[in-house]
């Protein structure tokens, strides 16, 4: 492609899409600055693979998606330096993986908490996942699984007596 119709291309595509990517991109990586990011690399992939794109094979706005994906995908590996979170949450620790030591009593007090309640404790406060992922996971909105989590954090306090630190 000329590279002046390149131009024009980014130029139209940044126009009638860049909200879409942009929007797709903060939910997939959980992080404005590797969105805007992710978001220049899917168009720059666009542009080269546009002679690709089959208007028989769906449309247009499918297409651009798919780099999307890929592109969340790769910079979630590249950048979280860990597989992007998928399939079944674990049944517990790798075998190689000690255990934290951590008391009886929020041992107790985590155990009571729902199996849903849990995984997000356990996604969001142990292994660090952004909202958006538990969100994913869990079939939850990201402002959902942030009020969750407060939530249980403060069932915890509570049943632990712990001091209010709001």
């Amino acid at each position: 492609m000329a590279p002046e119709r390149r131009t024009l291309l980014v130029d139209r595509l940044e126009h009638d899409h860049i909200a879409l990517v942009l929007r797709a991109m903060r939910r997939r990586l959980g992080n404005a600055e590797l969105a805007h990011d992710a978001t220049q690399e899917v168009f720059l992939r666009v542009t080269r693979n546009y002679a690709s794109f089959d208007p028989a094979r769906g449309s247009f706005e499918g297409w651009l998606l798919g780099f999307v994906e890929f592109t969340a995908r790769e910079y979630w590996r590249r950048e979280v330096g860990r597989p992007e979170p998928r399939g079944e949450l674990p049944d517990g620790p790798a075998e190689s993986e000690p255990l934290p030591a951590i008391s009886p009593d929020l041992a107790a007090a985590v155990n009571a908490l729902p199996v849903r309640d849990r995984a997000l404790l356990v996604l969001r406060a142990i292994e660090g996942w952004p909202a958006v992922a538990v969100g994913e996971r869990l079939g939850m909105s990201t402002t959902n699984v942030n009020t969750a989590f407060a939530r249980v954090c403060a069932r915890l306090a509570k049943r632990l007596e712990l001091p209010d630190v709001a």
